[in-house]
């Protein structure tokens, strides 16, 4: 929008005062005047667009031909700098400076206050050369924010969460200039995540993951990438991951050669081993050597039994009084039969016979849902009835 149609505009209040940073459009009217005594032409043939009026008048250094409509006084021409700039870039939304950092943050002014765009800043000053604002994503944000530390990565988040909230402000939006979604909020300084974020593949498992188990993959991975087992640039899924030669990889690391202290390396072999138990519900095979195939079906049952849903964890806990004295004989869910259940509920005393039942109609429930095929319960069930209570 040329120079001349953005004062029309103004003149005719077709901008709306309300959306100038000094509520009235008088000074920005005067700012255009100004710019005709300096170029020595009328408005209507200055053929200004864009970002020519930024590289014509730079922000940091006064032209020769400015220097008396100023009398040499710098923040004096950056103030008029300033007014015929919002004016523009409220009048037409877009690149206006020679830097789209700072057109990011003149909205930011404008929309919010000069307090508020100065947090913008700490990000702009923080981001390598030439990083565009529309490119600066999560992944870029958590990694520089990982090389930060104190003030300076409390400043640089403050600016993530003020770039992020020019999401609502329509003038910003309408710039093009934005990223394409919000950065959000950074991972805790302390959580694995913020130096060695977890791989695509491998977070969209984390998210679906146990709460118990999440923390287990996090700082697996991150011992994956200190230990070579992988590099960042990987994408590995989680069955990879976990794969023998991997998992064997994993399970060799200590991380005291790394310098960490916490988590310990027994926290460590615990997160190997949730992960390895993780893996089995899925149908893997779990850590090598780790788990023998009676545990890993046992494993796999109460992981069918708590994907079932209608379970409470007190009832899927009661299966171990029927695996504990399964797996003391080597015997797999499958393996089992009528007449082992019914042999082994005569002998027991009657405070752990409740507990063995209360596994025993969980296990036919689950025959009664998922069919007697799945290779984890038995063939023909277990053939306990449930006991009618007497009046």
């Amino acid at each position: 929008m040329l120079f001349a149609t953005i004062h029309s505009k103004l003149k005719d209040r077709q901008i709306a005062p309300s959306s100038l940073p000094e509520r009235d459009p008088l000074p920005y009217l005067t700012a255009f005047s100004i710019l005709c005594r300096i170029e020595g032409v009328p408005l209507l043939v200055l053929p200004f667009e864009g970002t020519d009026f930024s590289s014509r008048f730079p922000k940091s250094r006064m032209p020769e031909n400015s220097a008396k409509h100023f009398r040499g006084d710098l923040a004096f021409y950056q103030s008029w700098r300033r007014l015929i700039l919002d004016a523009q870039v409220i009048a037409e939304p877009g690149l206006v400076d020679c830097e789209p950092w700072d057109t990011i943050i003149r909205v930011a002014r404008i929309c919010r206050g000069a307090d508020f765009s100065s947090r913008l800043y700490h990000v702009s000053s923080r981001v390598p050369t030439d990083t565009l604002p529309i490119a600066l994503d999560r992944q870029c944000a958590i990694e520089l924010d990982a090389d930060l530390s104190g003030q300076d990565r409390a400043s640089f988040r403050q600016g993530l969460g003020a770039l992020d909230a020019l999401h609502d402000e329509s003038l910003a939006k309408r710039t093009g200039l934005l990223p394409e979604h919000k950065v959000g909020s950074l991972p805790k300084p302390s959580d694995h995540r913020t130096r060695y974020p977890l791989a695509p593949r491998l977070a969209r498992v984390w998210e679906e993951m146990p709460a118990a188990v999440k923390p287990a993959l996090v700082f697996a991975w991150r011992m994956a990438i200190l230990g070579r087992v992988f590099s960042l640039e990987d994408d590995p899924s989680f069955f990879e991951l976990m794969s023998e030669d991997r998992a064997r990889a994993l399970m060799a690391l200590r991380t005291e050669a790394f310098g960490i202290k916490r988590p310990s390396q027994n926290t460590y072999s615990i997160y190997l081993q949730r992960l390895g138990q993780f893996c089995i519900s899925l149908g893997g095979g779990g850590l090598p050597g780790d788990v023998c195939p009676v545990e890993q079906q046992w494993i796999a049952l109460r992981a069918l039994a708590k994907k079932h849903g209608t379970f409470s964890p007190g009832r899927v806990a009661n299966i171990a009084a029927i695996s504990t004295p399964a797996k003391l004989e080597g015997l797999t869910p499958r393996d089992l039969t009528p007449d082992w259940f019914s042999t082994r509920i005569a002998g027991l005393p009657a405070e752990k016979r409740r507990a063995f039942q209360s596994g025993c109609y969980v296990i036919d429930e689950l025959s009664a849902a998922f069919g007697r095929s799945v290779d984890v319960l038995p063939v023909h069930g277990t053939g306990v009835r449930r006991q009618r209570r007497q009046d």
